[in-house]
């Protein structure tokens, strides 16, 4: 079974270009899920050419009605972000500028791209950095939350990648949690 890449995707551009776009999102009788959607886009962007190894997405797409210009499309994709299906697309929409947030644990991944006229900026980490570097508080009410259960001592955690990913005030905040844990 394929690893599952995490996909978040702002996109804010004209409205008559999200418009346009939105038309090649929307499910229909010949669309039956984002798995489909995603080999559209393939198709129409990229000549049917599927780059980076991301043999699938399964595309969610939400739109603000009252932000014309602001598109959200998530899902999973296998393995990997499939940031080069947006740059394709970034060409051809170029008032687009594309927010493309990435994480995938298994392989030790996480971060963002942003992406633009055809040209993209990876900001890339090892997976608790990068969810640290998007948003530390999230990643920091995460780790508490979820994986202070999977150390057996508190050795054990003080040498993880996820504990040396925070800084010293949020390793505090960690050890604290975990002390409370072990009561």
């Amino acid at each position: 079974m394929a690893n599952r890449c995490y996909n978040f995707i702002e996109i804010n551009g004209s409205e008559e270009e999200i418009k346009e776009f939105l038309s090649h999102l929307e499910l229909n009788d010949t669309q039956e899920d984002g798995c489909e959607v995603y080999e559209n886009l393939i198709n129409k962007f990229s000549n049917g050419e599927i780059q980076d190894n991301a043999r699938w997405f399964d595309v969610e797409v939400d739109q603000i009605e009252d932000n014309p210009q602001y598109l959200k499309i998530h899902g999973d994709s296998a393995w990997v972000p499939c940031t080069f299906l947006f740059v394709e697309i970034s060409k051809k929409y170029p008032t687009f500028k594309i927010r493309y947030e990435y994480e995938e644990q298994g392989f030790d991944f996480a971060g963002w791209t942003d992406i633009e006229n055809g040209q993209m900026q990876d900001n890339c980490f090892t997976y608790w950095e990068g969810l640290v570097a998007m948003n530390s508080q999230s990643a920091l009410d995460n780790a508490i939350s979820n994986e202070l259960g999977c150390y057996d001592n508190v050795r054990a955690l003080k040498t993880s990648d996820m504990f040396k990913a925070f800084d010293q005030e949020q390793q505090n905040e960690i050890l604290k949690a975990y002390s409370e844990t072990e009561i």
